[in-house]
């Protein structure tokens, strides 16, 4: 009868931990978050590899996000900032 009761509070402990895992997976700090999350998608242009994406930034500039974006990942191009 003993080892009913072990295996009866295994299973719930391995059922407590099923759920725990990835709740606490959520929580843990990992990759920056993306424009498509700092940022509404207000339209897209084009289609395919030429397409262009919009976001809005709220009472921001445009060169104040464009820094923001440029310190969080290197971009493949980037302009020359107008004087």
């Amino acid at each position: 009868m003993n080892w009913k009761k072990r295996l009866n509070d295994g299973l719930k402990f391995l059922l407590i931990l099923s759920f725990l895992v990835p709740l606490l997976a959520g929580c843990v700090p990992g990759e920056p978050l993306g424009i498509a999350e700092r940022y509404p998608l207000e339209s897209v242009g084009g289609s395919g590899g030429a397409a262009s994406y919009v976001y809005r930034a709220s009472d921001r500039s445009v060169p104040e996000v464009a820094q923001e974006l440029i310190a969080s990942r290197e971009p493949d191009q980037q302009s020359a900032e107008d004087p």
